[in-house]
């Protein structure tokens, strides 16, 4: 007769554990709004990296940007220098004690 308790009373358990598990699995409407906001996350990183990926673009030819004008003074700096020195040539030419 006891045998016969002791199984209720694992059977009832069992069913117990049985409908805690099923009540803490979400239901289907709960795993859709969650796979809408994983979804939703997703597509505004996706939006932040493209809009960083525009940023880094715009910077990268400011920079090309940058650097060719000093290319460009750089050259015009040389240019200057040659003028110069040829310059001070003409003069020591002229010159020569000075």
């Amino acid at each position: 007769m006891l045998w016969v308790i002791v199984v209720i009373v694992v059977v009832i358990l069992l069913v117990l554990v049985a409908l805690m598990l099923l009540r803490r699995r979400p239901g289907p409407e709960q795993r859709r709004m969650e796979a809408r906001a994983r979804r939703a996350e997703a597509d505004r990183q996706l939006e932040a990296a493209a809009t960083e990926e525009r940023r880094a673009a715009s910077a990268r030819a400011v920079a090309e940007q940058h650097a060719q004008q000093a290319d460009a003074a750089e050259a015009a700096a040389r240019e200057k220098r040659s003028a110069a020195e040829a310059q001070a040539e003409q003069a020591r030419k002229i010159d020569p004690d000075a």
